[in-house]
């Protein structure tokens, strides 16, 4: 277990103990001085993504014209998830695109530029 996750558990152990224990958190209220701020509700966290509807680069194994054919099948949102489940977006840009012949394009530029990667040792 990653020093992050054993931290995420402690902290989460002690929030529930504060949560039962009204004596404990007025004892840490007085520690820092101020009222624990209650967790923020699930709902204003930030939206997941869903998962991408199929996996680009095996479709692409079957070449360019079977990933447009199936990729034009997805609307603006199901190429954006897939975008952001394949890390294809790391400058942020694609996220504010509307028109999904655009996300199209760099969706298959992506694969296209990934697939050939390596091909020099490969010779």
């Amino acid at each position: 277990m990653r020093a992050e996750e054993k931290l995420n558990r402690i902290f989460a152990l002690l929030l529930e103990a504060v949560k039962r224990d009204p004596q404990l958190a007025s004892e840490i209220e007085q520690e820092f001085g101020q009222a624990i701020a209650p967790p923020r509700p699930a709902s204003s966290r930030r939206k997941q993504r869903n998962p991408a509807a199929f996996d680009p680069f095996s479709v692409f194994a079957d070449g360019e014209t079977a990933l447009r054919t199936k990729l034009k099948e997805l609307d603006v949102k199901g190429l954006k998830d897939m975008v952001a489940e394949y890390g294809m977006d790391p400058a942020n840009r694609v996220r504010r695109w509307r028109k999904p012949d655009r996300i199209l394009e760099h969706i298959v530029e992506m694969v296209k530029t990934r697939s050939r990667k390596g091909d020099a040792f490969r010779a």
